[in-house]
């Protein structure tokens, strides 16, 4: 089976100028440091198995122009064996490309792009911290159009004094640029971000849950009405135009990550890179390794993953070989949350909106049972 290979871009390279870069051999922006260590990387990969997908996001790889984007696949070909038709996708930011970019990123290798849309409504896009403004997402969703035959777009949901109104009205609009898939994200609140320590100060609120389901139920419905397949949790894709490279992910197959904390599954094994962007560039022109964490996980632990990572997708988990049977799954099958077709089992619509809480019964049965070997 081919494996797929994750490049990591952070969105700070650009803003990263009080950082230490003394050790550097030579003097560069961060840009241009964080860039060759990436080179380096791919070139001194340890590992180089049979490649068919290849992704380049994490924050906002538009930063760079498409020669740097030719460089990082020129080096990724010489380095790996990669099949006939690979799938080779880019995250974009509308606010940081142009016409002339996207042609050369598609030129430079480029055949599947994940625009960054989130909305399309000023004030939304403002409360995000988007640098993109709703006409810069339209232009580029237009060209992307015109210039790739397979694009998604991402939005958000749920957010603080979105209506259902807006949210149809950008979905509605995404969708008469025709991509071949979307994502669709309710919005959290990450630790040490504005909008934590806005919640936490009491001046925004996130909708209630009965107005975060109705938007999923919205985001949903509208795109099976136009013939996208809901795939998994977050993603839709028309038949055909499932991401091949995140379903790695989901179905864990191996796949190698290059860059601040990148990670890798391979060989059973699970890699995680320094996070810290000077500390991995420094690493890399040092010859260190720049492997945080290398984890073997145990029986447990695997388990955990086929059952987390597969209900995430449509096509769900095996059942056989899991330490749990048709009668511990009986409150969610009745309640219309779980389905079990030919011994896989499968969230419905309403289970991937519950998930969490699906998987956290789920866990505790895998605690008690795994040890004993079930």
């Amino acid at each position: 089976m081919p494996a797929g290979i994750y490049i990591h871009i952070p969105f700070c390279l650009k803003k990263c100028n009080y950082c230490d870069f003394y050790s550097v051999p030579y003097k560069e922006d961060m840009a241009d440091a964080y860039l060759n260590a990436l080179l380096e990387e791919i070139s001194d990969a340890p590992y180089t198995p049979p490649v068919d997908t290849v992704y380049i996001g994490g924050g906002t790889p538009s930063l760079y122009g498409p020669e740097a984007i030719e460089r990082l696949i020129d080096r990724i070909t010489g380095r790996f064996s990669i099949s006939d038709r690979p799938e080779i996708t880019m995250e974009l930011n509308p606010g940081t490309t142009d016409t002339d970019k996207l042609r050369g990123y598609r030129t430079a290798g480029i055949n599947r792009l994940s625009v960054g849309v989130q909305s399309l409504d000023e004030y939304f896009l403002r409360f995000l911290g988007r640098i993109h403004s709703p006409d810069d997402a339209r232009e580029c969703l237009k060209q992307a159009s015109r210039i790739f035959e397979n694009f998604s777009a991402d939005i958000i949901y749920a957010i603080p004094g979105q209506t259902e109104r807006v949210l149809k009205g950008t979905l509605s609009e995404i969708l008469s640029y025709s991509p071949r898939h979307i994502s669709g994200y309710e919005l959290t609140a990450e630790e040490e971000t504005p909008l934590y320590s806005l919640l936490t100060e009491g001046k925004t609120a996130l909708p209630e849950e009965e107005e975060a389901e109705r938007q999923y139920f919205t985001v949903s419905s509208m795109l099976r009405s136009e013939g996208f397949i809901h795939y998994e949790i977050s993603n839709y894709a028309l038949p055909g135009y499932e991401c091949r490279h995140n379903l790695k992910y989901w179905r864990r197959e191996e796949y190698v990550g290059f860059g601040a904390s990148a990670h890798s599954f391979y060989r059973g094994r699970r890699y995680e890179n320094v996070s810290d962007i000077p500390s991995y560039v420094k690493g890399i022109y040092s010859g260190k390794e720049t492997f945080k964490k290398v984890i073997t996980p145990s029986m447990e632990d695997i388990l955990k993953e086929k059952v987390f990572l597969g209900l995430r997708t449509k096509e769900g988990v095996e059942l056989e070989g899991l330490p749990f049977s048709v009668k511990d799954l009986e409150k969610f099958i009745m309640g219309g949350f779980v389905t079990i077709q030919k011994n896989r089992v499968s969230l419905t619509e309403r289970g991937m909106l519950l998930s969490n809480s699906i998987l956290s019964r789920l866990f505790d049965i895998i605690e008690k049972r795994a040890g004993g070997q079930f």
